[in-house]
């Protein structure tokens, strides 16, 4: 900081730090992190869901190090990275590196949890830019970021600390669509699929953001000239790619831990139908036997 007198003829200059400038305020613990990029080296330590790396200038991170500030006394950060032609590293914690300097080898993806006292009443939260496919979704508490088998790398990264009771787990959701193909993924109750253009559903894939470690999302689909398929979990496809073939009717449930918590609601707008009240756990939206489409489909996840 400078400061100038108002004739102009003195300034005086100070170098201040800020620190935590997010958590503190909130009385959480921060969590500090640097990368080591592509033609640039150790960048400074960005704070708090700032990003680390760079955007658009596809420059793989090849390391980084993640620390915690204000933490309780016992509590612990580790990571871990997946790395080419290395494959997935080992544990490190506490501002050690993870990845590797001077080998020009790209992380392609990415673990981290908190360990140690009062590690139940917080959640890490990160979420990875990768190489073609830009900003993933956030994940959190040892879940994988990033991508491996498909040698793309990392870009870039966001890390956040919060406290858990303030995490709610989000629906995400894509439907294959008959003459457009799979449309991008909607959350938490927007439309997927189409409404008034008599086009069939196809195909859908369901997956949860922000979940407690162990709790899935299964889902199942009445296919036309198929009947009910099989229980798939996670962004498996449920339905068909390429067949023609309607979806009719569909089951959507949770399963693991945490699964009493919470309801995940569903409805199907179906052809010659309309919108269909909301259900379930588990119930049936949809028909069959009736050779009726479904054309669009919501899903919700609420705390029960």
């Amino acid at each position: 900081m400078t400061a100038t007198t108002v004739d102009g003829a003195k300034t005086a200059s100070s170098k201040v730090t800020v620190a935590n400038p997010v958590n503190e305020v909130n009385g959480l613990p921060s969590v500090a992190y640097q990368g080591h990029v592509q033609n640039i080296g150790w960048q400074d330590y960005v704070r708090d869901g700032a990003l680390s790396g760079t955007e658009g200038r596809s420059l793989r991170v090849e390391g980084f190090k993640i620390k915690l500030e204000n933490a309780p006394a016992g509590l612990k950060i580790k990571y871990k990275t997946h790395v080419q032609n290395i494959g997935w590293q080992d544990w490190v914690y506490d501002g050690a590196m993870a990845g590797t300097q001077g080998r020009s080898l790209r992380v392609e993806a990415l673990q981290i949890a908190l360990e140690g006292t009062d590690a139940d009443k917080y959640s890490v939260v990160y979420q990875a830019h990768v190489e073609n496919e830009g900003w993933q979704n956030w994940v959190q508490d040892g879940q994988v970021s990033g991508s491996f088998g498909k040698s793309q790398r990392i870009e870039a990264l966001r890390i956040k600390i919060v406290e858990k009771s303030s995490v709610s787990p989000s629906v995400l959701y894509q439907g294959h669509v008959q003459n457009i193909g799979w449309q991008d993924y909607v959350k938490n109750g927007d439309l997927s699929g189409t409404q008034g253009k008599s086009l069939r559903i196809e195909g859908f894939k369901i997956k949860l953001e922000n979940a407690p470690a162990g709790l899935r999302v299964k889902y199942k689909a009445h296919v036309q000239n198929i009947g009910w398929q099989d229980w798939v979990y996670d962004g498996a496809l449920a339905g068909t790619q390429g067949k023609s073939l309607r979806v009719e009717a569909l089951q959507i449930a949770l399963e693991g831990a945490d699964a009493d918590k919470y309801t995940i609601k569903y409805q199907a707008h179906v052809q010659n139908v309309g919108w269909q009240n909301w259900v379930q756990d588990g119930q049936i939206t949809g028909t069959f036997g009736k050779s009726q489409r479904i054309e669009a489909l919501r899903i919700i996840i609420t705390k029960k």
